[in-house]
């Protein structure tokens, strides 16, 4: 019996009402919930997508309990769901002796109907899915891919790396999000072609590669190696591939199965899950944008390391400072002792052999030549970070001493990242013009950034193939600088071979902005790996040797010198050739066990034409370089170069093979460098037993 009484309905509107209040307080009060601890920033998509996905099952959950409860109200109430409704008549049986009339009238039914009986059985006829339907389902589960593996990914990439690339998420997004549209219609279009059993199967093979991808980024990669060019030793990833490959295998097979044995069930599933990770992964992408730390920076409101003034020198006077990332004392001897013409340029240079640097890694080591500051014991090394650059007066001295300022090096590893520190100093710290868009290479950016992100995406055992580096990243986003005039514009990045290709198109030449002179810091990548680089100084492609790179490095830093010498200049100029730290093994949770000794090449303004001089016993570090740098700038003034400390060569007259040096050495935990350990060295740097742990250690809270 069915009521009718529209006094009742009412209630099933009080109970509707209340099921989209609890699905609104899931959707806000769930991802809301404020976390009373700190959430990096690289993983805290990663926190929100998985809030999301805890929102989405949530909703799930309430959806099946509001379809439960209302149709238990509606039977409290006598109220007829099926009122109004078309059904099917009911089964009766039929006595054996009229199966043939019965069939009969069966078959004329059908044929009146037009059509025959289909099931989902595995012999019944496939029912046909038309064109348009067949686009709209390959279209929701082609975005869900495109976000997954081509927008999310590289979002997250660039918001978590923002301080190490020259480009940063507001000059890219743009490529991205074109090129994602593109890719998502290319291939909506591509799987809408197929018909029947292949467009099930295809529909539910990206379904499934989509979810594979998303489980990949957020439970399945633990902690990747580190891209900073080290080769990776892959055979100790062996347990990872196995298990990524086994569950990527297994639900596709899943995925595959469903198509073929329930297609009906498999396209809904198919675009239930699409659906559900595009709203997910779309609330990762808004959370990149609203949380300060990771929202992007529009590159004409933040100040850069351009490329300005990087070719030029004063006629008057010049102090020329060049880093030579990771190259080692002890190493380049061995090169050279094969090698001994690579030094052929290095006219009144000396080297000094026994050499301490100060910190490492290179965003520690190559900020403290630049500000001359050092962890104190006792203080908080994150205090040390962001004061380091507004307690020192380095550049300030040499600027006030009438010096035209330039400092080229990688904006992560100079300063802690944080260039705005040296602009009104340095003359190449500036915003771009242009916001830097007309050095942004779309289409160089677009395939480094989809290669990083199916890096991250796709499953252990192909990862290899993807493997890349973050000055990789630099390089193949930027436009090939030789096509580029105007250097202000061009951010300054690590690439060698592209500094060596410019130096020999540009040369140098002559700038007089300083009144005094010019103060010039050129950090290359130099001995660092990747090992790209031949004995000449070109790129290659695949990988070369440590000695071969370390030549490149030396044939450029002589073409530099002979262009000093070709412009009449090399006399009235100071250089010296160093590294931020020397080549030290610090990827483990231990202190490094066996020295690293940056080189130390100096020639001071009027040297003689000597040749090169080996000096092997002066007990030399990294303070001594800024003393150089001091002293050579002021004409010798005592008072200001006593604030650095003591020339390189004044060292021998000053102390004796006993002095004490410090240097500060990393651990590393497979992420970060979670602790610092003070060594005193004492003797020659070569020697391990010079080296000792003063006690002195720092955790450096590095995140």
């Amino acid at each position: 019996m069915r009521n009718t009484n529209r006094k009742l309905v009412p209630a099933l509107a009080l109970h509707d009402g209340l099921y989209a209040v609890a699905l609104t307080a899931v959707w806000v009060l769930v991802p809301a919930t404020p976390a009373l601890a700190y959430v990096d920033p690289s993983v805290m998509t990663y926190t929100i997508q998985a809030l999301a996905a805890v929102a989405v099952a949530l909703s799930a959950v309430l959806g099946v309990a509001f379809r439960r409860t209302r149709r238990a109200l509606m039977r409290l109430l006598h109220i007829d769901e099926g009122a109004g409704r078309v059904a099917e008549p009911a089964v009766s049986r039929i006595d054996p002796s009229g199966k043939a009339a019965a069939d009969a009238a069966a078959r004329e039914a059908l044929a009146a109907a037009g059509g025959s009986a289909r099931g989902e059985g595995r012999c019944a006829p496939r029912e046909a899915v038309k064109w348009p339907k067949r686009l709209l389902l390959a279209l929701v589960v082609s975005v869900s891919l495109t976000i997954t593996y081509f927008v999310v990914a590289p979002f997250e990439l660039l918001a978590a790396n923002t301080a190490d690339l020259t480009y940063g998420l507001n000059s890219v997004w743009p490529a991205i999000v074109r090129a994602g549209l593109l890719v998502a219609v290319v291939l909506a279009l591509i799987v809408s072609v197929f018909r029947g059993r292949a467009f099930d199967v295809v529909l539910s093979l990206a379904a499934a590669v989509t979810l594979c991808g998303y489980l990949q980024a957020m439970f399945l990669n633990g902690s990747l190696p580190i891209t900073n060019g080290d080769l990776v030793d892959w055979s100790l990833y062996k347990q990872p591939m196995v298990v990524s490959a086994a569950i990527w295998a297994a639900l596709i097979a899943v995925a595959i199965v469903a198509a073929v044995r329930k297609p009906s069930v498999s396209r809904l599933a198919n675009a239930s899950l699409a659906g559900v990770l595009i709203i997910i992964q779309a609330v990762a992408i808004a959370s990149i944008w609203l949380n300060p730390a990771t929202a992007p920076v529009p590159n004409d409101q933040d100040n850069v390391y351009t490329e300005q003034g990087m070719f030029d020198v004063s006629d008057k006077k010049n102090v020329v400072v060049i880093v030579l990332d990771m190259t080692d004392t002890q190493y380049l001897e061995e090169v050279y002792s094969d090698n001994p013409s690579m030094f052929d340029a290095l006219d009144g240079f000396t080297w000094y052999q026994n050499s301490v640097g100060s910190l490492a890694p290179t965003r520690y080591g190559c900020s403290y030549l630049l500000t001359g500051q050092l962890p104190q014991e006792g203080e908080d090394f994150q205090e040390y970070v962001k004061s380091s650059v507004g307690k020192s007066t380095y550049l300030k001295d040499l600027s006030d001493l009438g010096y035209d300022i330039g400092v080229y090096s990688d904006s992560g590893s100079t300063t802690h990242g944080d260039p705005n520190a040296f602009a009104g100093l340095a003359k190449n710290v500036h915003p771009l013009d242009d916001g830097g868009e007309s050095g942004l290479d779309e289409k160089g950016t677009v395939r480094i950034m989809y290669k990083a992100a199916l890096y991250r995406d796709l499953p252990w055992m192909i990862k290899p193939f993807l493997w890349y580096y973050t000055d990789e990243l630099n390089q193949r986003m930027s436009t090939p600088k030789e096509q580029q005039e105007d250097l202000g514009d061009i951010p300054y990045n690590f690439d060698d071979p592209s500094f060596y290709s410019q130096l020999k198109a540009r040369g140098l030449s002559v700038n007089d902005d300083g009144e005094t002179g010019s103060f010039r810091f050129i950090h290359l990548l130099g001995a660092h790996f990747p090992y790209t680089m031949d004995a000449e100084g070109e790129r290659v492609d695949g990988e070369t040797t440590y000695d071969q790179q370390l030549l490149g490095a030396f044939k450029i830093v002589s073409t530099y010198l002979d262009d000093l010498k070709e412009l009449g200049v090399y006399d009235n100029t100071t250089v010296i050739i160093t590294a931020d730290h020397g080549r030290i093994d610090f990827m483990s949770d231990t202190p490094i066990e066996r020295p690293a000794s940056p080189i130390l090449f100096v020639k001071p303004a009027g040297a003689a034409h000597t040749g090169l001089s080996i000096d092997e016993t002066t007990p030399v570090w990294a303070p001594d370089v800024l003393a150089t740098v001091i002293d050579q700038a002021s004409n010798g003034n005592q008072t200001l170069v006593a604030k650095y400390g003591t020339p390189a060569y004044n060292v021998a007259a000053t102390f004796d093979d006993k002095r004490e040096r410090a240097f500060d050495a990393p651990t590393w935990d497979g992420n970060y460098t979670p602790h610092m350990y003070q060594f005193s060295v004492i003797g020659p740097v070569e020697d391990w037993s010079s080296w000792q742990l003063t006690g002195v250690t720092w955790e450096t809270n590095e995140r």
